[in-house]
C-alpha cells in the first residue's frame, strides 16, 4: 500500500518521536491494545495511547464504519458498549470483543 507520505516523496516512520505511517486499523486492535496494557483509560489518555501505538495518520475501521479518527473510533466503541466503566475512567476485556 502506498502511504500518504510516500506520495509526496516523504518517508513513513518516526518524525519528532511520532509515528507518521498511514494505514487503516480495525477497532478490535484498539481493544486488544487496551486489554494488553491492563490500564484504565480516560478519553484523552486512550486517544494518546492510540496515536502512540498506531500512528498519527492512521484511520480506524469496523465492520460497518470506515475512515474513523481516533476520537471517532473511541465514540464508536463507546456507543457499542465496549468499555467497562470504573472510578478512574474505563477499560475493556475479552467479553466485550465480538468474535468475527
Amino acid at each position: 500500500m502506498t502511504s500518504f507520505f510516500s506520495l509526496f516523496g516523504l518517508r513513513d516512520g518516526l518524525v519528532g518521536g511520532m509515528n507518521f505511517s498511514m494505514q487503516d486499523t480495525h477497532v478490535h486492535d484498539i481493544m486488544q491494545m487496551m486489554m494488553d496494557s491492563g490500564e484504565v483509560y480516560t478519553r484523552e489518555s486512550l486517544k494518546k495511547a492510540i496515536i502512540n501505538k498506531f500512528g498519527v495518520a492512521t484511520t480506524y475501521c469496523s465492520c460497518s464504519v470506515n475512515m474513523m479518527t481516533p476520537e471517532g473510533a473511541i465514540d464508536f466503541l463507546e456507543s457499542r458498549g465496549k468499555f467497562i466503566p470504573s472510578e478512574a475512567g474505563f477499560f475493556t476485556d475479552e467479553s466485550k470483543k465480538c468474535s468475527h
